[in-house]
């Protein structure tokens, strides 16, 4: 089974994955292959440089550039994703779901990790995090870039919700909750 997650920036994906990976399941984050790129051109990581560096592939290679290349080291690191469970976090668009549907062959849900506004901005401020905003016009900026690259519509087709409201030990409450729901059905 696939697990790609989505969600708003700060709403606790990457605290998700955290709690997957003690289960271990095999991870990877969309914005990987993104980072290694910026290094590999020795550009500085930031939220504003990250989310630029990201519009402008996808304006030159498309909408789903993001998810052919996690699917590439998919292939190369984890051989092919197939045989064992495998969590993509970070998931920001329809097209992305759409090339996950078709390379895993439909064998993947969609999870959106779910938060309010002031929660969310608080977290990322405090992450510390290279890439994270520092201020609430970088928060919200990141908002509409990636809402702008079709977030909200991945959203929309989540196939689960993992509210992420509370502590840490009810978030990892609802993930087993989500993981048993996913595993019977």
């Amino acid at each position: 089974m696939i697990i790609c997650i989505t969600g708003m920036p700060g709403a606790g994906k990457s605290s998700v994955v955290e709690i997957l990976k003690k289960k271990r399941l095999r991870t990877i984050e969309m914005r990987e292959p993104i980072i290694d790129m910026m290094r590999k051109e020795k550009l500085r990581v930031t939220n504003r440089s990250t989310r630029e560096f990201s519009t402008e592939m996808r304006k030159r290679n498309g909408n789903d550039i993001v998810a052919r290349l996690v699917v590439e080291k998919i292939n190369r690191e984890y051989g092919g994703g197939t045989g064992r469970d495998l969590v993509i976090a970070g998931v920001r668009g329809t097209s992305e779901i759409r090339v996950f549907r078709k390379v895993f062959n439909g064998k993947m849900v969609v999870v959106n990790v779910s938060a309010p506004v002031k929660t969310r901005f608080m977290r990322l401020k405090t992450r510390g995090r290279e890439d994270d905003p520092k201020t609430l016009r970088g928060f919200e900026y990141r908002e509409r870039t990636e809402t702008g690259w079709g977030l909200s519509e991945a959203i929309k087709e989540a196939d689960y919700i993992i509210l992420n409201t509370g502590s840490m030990q009810d978030l990892r409450n609802n993930v087993e909750e989500f993981m048993k729901t996913v595993k019977s059905g």
